[in-house]
């Protein structure tokens, strides 16, 4: 595999860079917007004429699409500047991949659903209710248009240790470190995905040679307080700074969905692998903490 990893600097392509470097065979070049990070190129995907060059010069056979503008009450407050980098960028990816005949692995959300019934499945009719939502959904519906050999790859909630993200786990610790009362809504449900698994399911998505919708995210249902806690459990640390809340307190720009939980049945089937679920997942985030002198 000769693979191309857009956003690789963020959380996500971080882990699926780490990933292919143990790959045998696998040959990755990675990719920033903003942020550089050694031995990754810069890549504007808004631009047409960048990508069609670094395709020219790179010749991928698979490309891992990680990149987005990801900031949801950003994109709220700039609905068009979401558009651009969300949908119009991963159509220029996918008109390339198209020209060349490479596969595209793209990474969606679960933001796509209204959070009205919770444990979707990939043919429940979407219905986001926020800018970011809508943006990725167009990013669907038009890069689905536009290339055959596609996966689209919708994850939820994706936390790890990394100290450069702002990831929810991220925000519990360090929270928990200062002291800082953190309040956590206790109504609002996802399905936590622990970013090491996610870039083992885009993995083998891409090596599978399937096409089509898949929901990569963590194999349980959980809501934001319970995981908290579970967190604070884990990792040996007192939960008293954690303040129980309805989520119709943070009264935040863009509306999040009550229960975005999405069911991974087609994943396991088609792929063989089981996503980790959150319990499992923040062992290994501690794991990975204490490794890193945490």
């Amino acid at each position: 595999m000769k693979a191309l990893v857009i956003g690789a600097s963020g959380q996500v392509g971080t882990e699926l860079m780490r990933l292919l470097a143990r790959t045998n065979g696998a040959d990755a070049l990675g990719t920033y917007s903003k942020h550089p990070a050694a031995g990754l190129r810069q890549l504007d995907i808004t631009s047409p004429s960048s990508v069609a060059s670094l395709f020219k010069e790179y010749e991928p056979d698979t490309v891992f699409l990680c990149a987005a503008m990801a900031h949801v009450d950003l994109c709220q407050e700039q609905p068009e500047l979401a558009r651009k980098v969300n949908a119009h960028g991963p159509a220029n990816v996918a008109a390339a991949c198209a020209c060349k005949g490479t596969r595209l692995v793209f990474v969606s959300t679960d933001y796509v659903f209204d959070g009205s019934k919770g444990m979707y499945a990939e043919g429940d009719t979407p219905a986001p209710l926020n800018e970011y939502g809508r943006s990725k959904l167009e990013a669907e519906n038009r890069i689905g248009g536009l290339c055959r050999n596609l996966v689209i790859a919708r994850t939820a909630m994706v936390y790890s240790y990394n100290p450069s993200s702002s990831n929810f786990a991220m925000q519990l610790m360090n929270n928990s470190s200062k002291g800082t009362k953190m309040r956590v809504a206790d109504d609002i449900y996802a399905s936590p995905t622990y970013a090491p698994d996610l870039a083992v399911m885009l993995l083998k998505l891409a090596e599978s040679g399937k096409t089509g919708l898949y929901h990569a995210a963590g194999g349980a249902r959980v809501s934001r307080l319970e995981f908290a806690k579970t967190f604070c459990k884990t990792m040996g640390l007192d939960d008293n700074f954690i303040d129980p809340v309805p989520g119709a307190v943070f009264k935040p720009k863009a509306p999040r969905p009550p229960d975005s939980s999405l069911s991974v049945d087609k994943i396991k089937r088609d792929t063989g692998h089981f996503p980790l679920d959150y319990e499992k997942g923040l062992k290994l985030f501690k794991q990975s903490a204490l490794e890193a002198g945490i």
